[in-house]
């Protein structure tokens, strides 16, 4: 599977270097091999973990809860990946809530007024070794999201190159369908081998200074699913003239000086 996207934009943090590759720890256990040149345990440095400034200047775009509480339709999840790579694990948690307006499910009367809709709060893990658990209701009451955290827009473009393949069958996981709410609809793998570089944009909009070749073997990447069962090859072209519209930088902040009148999400 290969992916490339021109002029995306980036609001996060960049990877460190991917460590030396490792080989595929075995499918039993998590320990890691133990090694003589590992520090002893009264040598070895505890962890330190610390929050995320919410002023970082370099935070996700768009991140955070964005239902305005309005009877629309809505649907949003939230995506968060732990990797281990000493011992070539990851763990991957995916929470997601679905028309939380009907915390206790729709009611007949609700059916009625706006149509039969999917409800509910799910939680799923992808663990070690492409492992996997899921816990769902179909009831939201219990649910809190901190609402627009993280809202922002990207200032800066850069040319983005993403390639990623695997050889992993992957494991289902769920997704939201309109024919059966959230049901298994996707197969992932934490196992994906995975090439990250980007460039300055210059003003033409070509490719300038490299700042950024990273490459993992722990990517997570979604290796099939509905509706593409089977393999399949496409390919894409865009004009001259779409490439420079899409090209183009927008201050869309500046847009919306009042902060109310800011679509959601912005």
């Amino acid at each position: 599977m290969a992916l490339a996207a021109a002029a995306a934009a980036v609001s996060v943090a960049f990877p460190r270097p991917a460590p030396p590759p490792h080989r595929r720890a075995p499918r039993r256990h998590l320990a890691p091999r133990a090694a003589s040149s590992s520090p002893s345990p009264s040598t070895a440095a505890a962890p330190v973990y610390a929050p995320t400034p919410r002023d970082r200047a370099l935070r996700t775009p768009h991140s955070g809860y964005h239902y305005d509480g309005t009877a629309r339709p809505f649907f949003e999840g939230w995506y968060f990946k732990v990797s281990i790579p000493e011992c070539r694990q990851s763990f991957c948690f995916m929470y997601s809530v679905e028309n939380p307006l009907f915390r206790d499910g729709m009611s007949d009367l609700d059916r009625v007024i706006h149509g039969s809709r999917f409800t509910g709060v799910g939680a799923q893990i992808l663990g070690a070794d492409d492992k996997y658990i899921c816990q769902f209701t179909e009831k939201s009451n219990n649910f809190w999201g901190k609402k627009n955290w993280g809202a922002g827009f990207p200032r800066k473009w850069y040319w983005v190159e993403i390639e990623a393949t695997t050889k992993e069958p992957g494991t289902a996981l769920r997704a939201p369908t309109m024919e059966a709410g959230l049901v298994p609809a996707c197969k992932d793998t934490c196992y994906g081998d995975l090439r990250l570089q980007m460039w300055e944009k210059r003003n033409d909009g070509g490719k300038g200074k490299m700042i950024l070749d990273a490459t993992s073997n722990m990517a997570a990447l979604e290796v099939g699913g509905g509706p593409w069962f089977n393999g399949w090859k496409g390919t894409t072209v865009s004009n001259e003239i779409v490439n420079n519209v899409v090209g183009t930088q927008v201050d869309v902040e500046s847009l919306f000086p009042i902060p109310f009148l800011k679509p959601p999400g912005l």
